[in-house]
Protein backbone atom coordinates (compact mmCIF):
# COMPACT_ATOMS: atom_id res chain seq x y z
CA UNK A 1 0.00 0.00 0.00
CA UNK A 2 0.76 3.53 -0.58
CA UNK A 3 1.50 5.78 2.97
CA UNK A 4 -1.36 8.12 2.30
CA UNK A 5 -3.66 4.56 1.59
CA UNK A 6 -1.98 3.24 4.15
CA UNK A 7 -2.53 5.77 7.01
CA UNK A 8 -6.56 6.39 5.36
CA UNK A 9 -7.03 2.14 6.01
CA UNK A 10 -5.73 2.66 9.98
CA UNK A 11 -7.95 5.87 10.39
CA UNK A 12 -10.90 3.61 8.91
CA UNK A 13 -9.90 0.78 11.20
CA UNK A 14 -9.53 3.07 14.04
CA UNK A 15 -13.40 5.06 13.51
CA UNK A 16 -14.91 1.25 13.28
CA UNK A 17 -13.33 -0.14 16.70
CA UNK A 18 -14.43 3.05 18.20
CA UNK A 19 -17.78 2.34 16.55
CA UNK A 20 -18.07 -1.45 18.18
CA UNK A 21 -17.04 -0.14 21.59
CA UNK A 22 -19.74 2.59 21.21
CA UNK A 23 -21.99 0.52 20.25
CA UNK A 24 -21.29 -2.20 23.45
CA UNK A 25 -21.80 1.37 25.74
CA UNK A 26 -24.95 1.62 24.05
CA UNK A 27 -26.07 -1.88 25.00
CA UNK A 28 -24.59 -1.87 28.27
CA UNK A 29 -26.50 1.29 29.11
CA UNK A 30 -29.54 0.72 27.44
CA UNK A 31 -29.53 -2.81 29.90
CA UNK A 32 -28.96 -1.06 33.13
CA UNK A 33 -31.76 0.97 32.50
CA UNK A 34 -34.07 -1.89 31.66
CA UNK A 35 -33.25 -3.13 35.10
CA UNK A 36 -33.49 -0.07 36.59
CA UNK A 37 -37.34 0.29 35.59
CA UNK A 38 -38.00 -3.21 36.26
CA UNK A 39 -36.27 -2.71 39.68
CA UNK A 40 -38.44 0.46 40.95
CA UNK A 41 -41.93 -1.16 39.34
CA UNK A 42 -43.45 -0.71 42.83
CA UNK A 43 -43.00 3.24 43.10
CA UNK A 44 -45.75 5.55 42.83
CA UNK A 45 -46.62 8.95 43.57
CA UNK A 46 -47.64 10.42 46.96
CA UNK A 47 -48.48 13.17 48.55
CA UNK A 48 -45.98 15.04 49.73
CA UNK A 49 -43.44 13.02 47.41
CA UNK A 50 -40.81 14.81 46.11
CA UNK A 51 -39.97 14.18 42.03
CA UNK A 52 -36.41 14.32 40.82
CA UNK A 53 -36.05 14.09 36.83
CA UNK A 54 -32.94 14.58 34.17
CA UNK A 55 -30.98 14.28 31.93
CA UNK A 56 -26.70 14.97 31.14
CA UNK A 57 -25.84 14.89 27.75
CA UNK A 58 -21.73 15.05 26.74
CA UNK A 59 -20.80 15.12 23.10
CA UNK A 60 -17.66 15.31 21.30
CA UNK A 61 -16.72 15.70 17.79
CA UNK A 62 -13.51 16.70 15.56
CA UNK A 63 -15.22 19.83 15.54
CA UNK A 64 -15.70 20.55 19.28
CA UNK A 65 -17.53 19.40 22.02
CA UNK A 66 -21.20 20.00 24.06
CA UNK A 67 -22.46 19.67 27.43
CA UNK A 68 -25.87 20.29 28.20
CA UNK A 69 -28.69 19.38 30.60
CA UNK A 70 -32.33 19.23 29.16
CA UNK A 71 -33.84 19.84 31.21
CA UNK A 72 -33.34 18.69 35.25
CA UNK A 73 -35.30 19.56 37.70
CA UNK A 74 -37.94 18.50 41.07
CA UNK A 75 -41.13 18.61 41.76
CA UNK A 76 -43.53 18.03 45.02
CA UNK A 77 -46.62 15.88 44.63
CA UNK A 78 -49.74 18.13 46.60
CA UNK A 79 -51.73 14.68 46.06
CA UNK A 80 -51.44 11.27 44.39
CA UNK A 81 -52.13 12.76 41.20
CA UNK A 82 -50.95 16.76 40.86
CA UNK A 83 -47.64 17.33 40.82
CA UNK A 84 -45.86 20.74 40.54
CA UNK A 85 -41.89 21.87 40.20
CA UNK A 86 -39.43 23.92 38.19
CA UNK A 87 -36.88 22.92 35.80
CA UNK A 88 -33.60 24.08 34.54
CA UNK A 89 -31.92 23.16 31.66
CA UNK A 90 -28.36 24.84 30.15
CA UNK A 91 -26.21 24.18 26.67
CA UNK A 92 -22.18 24.62 26.84
CA UNK A 93 -21.17 24.53 23.39
CA UNK A 94 -17.57 25.16 22.07
CA UNK A 95 -16.35 24.90 18.03
CA UNK A 96 -13.03 24.24 17.47
CA UNK A 97 -12.90 25.62 14.24
CA UNK A 98 -14.00 29.22 15.25
CA UNK A 99 -12.76 29.19 18.49
CA UNK A 100 -15.96 30.05 20.34
CA UNK A 101 -17.67 28.67 23.54
CA UNK A 102 -21.78 29.29 23.22
CA UNK A 103 -23.88 28.87 26.49
CA UNK A 104 -27.20 29.32 27.05
CA UNK A 105 -29.32 29.00 30.15
CA UNK A 106 -33.38 28.16 30.84
CA UNK A 107 -35.63 28.10 33.84
CA UNK A 108 -38.97 27.20 34.33
CA UNK A 109 -42.20 26.33 36.71
CA UNK A 110 -43.93 23.19 35.31
CA UNK A 111 -47.29 21.27 36.25
CA UNK A 112 -48.44 17.82 35.91
CA UNK A 113 -51.18 15.75 36.36
CA UNK A 114 -50.69 11.60 36.54
CA UNK A 115 -52.96 8.90 36.90
CA UNK A 116 -51.48 5.28 37.68
CA UNK A 117 -51.58 3.08 34.22
CA UNK A 118 -52.09 -0.17 36.71
CA UNK A 119 -55.78 0.28 37.03
CA UNK A 120 -56.42 1.28 33.02
CA UNK A 121 -53.62 -1.56 31.35
CA UNK A 122 -54.79 -4.60 33.43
Amino acid sequence: MINGQRKAHDRFIALKNNDISMKNLKIFLGCCLAIACFSIQSASAQKGGIMLYGSLNYHETAAGHQFSAAPVGVGYFFNDNMNVGINYGFNNAYTKALDFTDHSHEVGPFYSNTWPLGNILC
